[in-house]
């Protein structure tokens, strides 16, 4: 399942723990990412934000780049365990 398959949003959500009405912080930074996994009410929440600070797509931007500098610096110095699930 996918955030823009056709059935209904509450469907789509597949778990009584997964709100899909209910905006997430992460999926809301997926969205001013230009990500796809992300749902109305998480539009909506990020695209309210951006009326508030219209900079913040550019910082979520800015903090993705800066996080694939970090981690490309660490693995040039020799660390090579990293937590997968920090990588988009």
């Amino acid at each position: 399942m996918t955030p823009g398959d056709s059935r209904s949003t509450a469907t789509r959500a597949g778990s009584a723990d997964v709100r899909a009405d209910v905006p997430s912080a992460a999926r809301m930074y997926d969205y001013l990412l230009g990500g796809k996994d992300n749902w109305p009410a998480d539009r909506a929440a990020a695209d309210a934000a951006l009326a508030i600070e219209p900079n913040l797509a550019t910082s979520a931007r800015e903090n993705r780049a800066f996080l694939v500098r970090a981690l490309r610096w660490a693995a040039g110095c020799g660390i090579d365990q990293f937590d997968y699930a920090l990588f988009p």
